[in-house]
């Protein structure tokens, strides 16, 4: 019986989340099974947690009667944490390789609008030569903000590189919000004008 097989009570030291499927291949073993490489858990009497991997056989008598249990095991904990470690690098690099990813295409679609602006006005500028002068200072004011918010991107793009390096530093620099905002929108009104 499988109960004659729990004479070391090896079944207590089992981690609770791995008992009842270890358990269960245990009492298989009465089927003729054979168990190799099987990976658990075991908490030591001091409560530290352990991996390991064992083999089972059962040993039947001449009458094929079963007398024991012929066993391996193995700590592999060591093997276990290095494989996490490995997995939560892998893990970090494709997260970091999609985030990668995100960040140019955002920045390609970013790029757009500036150089849509420019090609825009220097259009209009080339196609209505006689304009009104305010209108065509306002074209050129526009073209030189969008050339700076491009040439900013473009910045933007090196420094990403930077900080892949750890070679980033940052600085703190003062923003005219209300002109900003002024500045956007006349861009953006052209490009909608379009």
């Amino acid at each position: 019986k499988a109960e004659q097989l729990y004479e070391e009570n090896f079944i207590n030291f089992i981690h609770p989340e791995d008992y009842d499927w270890v358990v269960e291949l245990w009492n298989n073993l009465y089927q003729g099974e054979i168990f190799e490489d099987i990976e658990y858990r075991i908490i030591k009497k001091c409560g530290t947690v352990r991996w390991s991997m064992f083999s089972w056989k059962i040993i039947n008598d001449e009458n094929d009667e079963p007398i024991g249990v012929f066993g391996k095991q193995q700590d592999i904990t060591s093997r276990v944490e290095k494989e996490k470690i490995l997995a939560s690098r892998a893990q970090k690099a494709d997260s970091a390789s999609s985030s990668k990813s995100d960040y140019l295409a955002n920045m390609s679609h970013e790029i757009r609008t500036p150089l849509s602006s420019i090609i825009g006005f220097a259009d209009l500028l080339e196609h209505f030569p006689d304009m009104e002068e305010e209108k065509k200072n306002q074209y050129i004011k526009n073209i030189q903000f969008s050339s700076k918010h491009l040439a900013k991107l473009v910045n933007e793009i090196l420094d990403f590189s930077k900080v892949e390096a750890g070679l980033m530093d940052f600085e703190h620099v003062e923003l005219d919000l209300p002109e900003l905002i002024s500045s956007v929108i006349d861009v953006m009104d052209a490009r909608a004008t379009e």
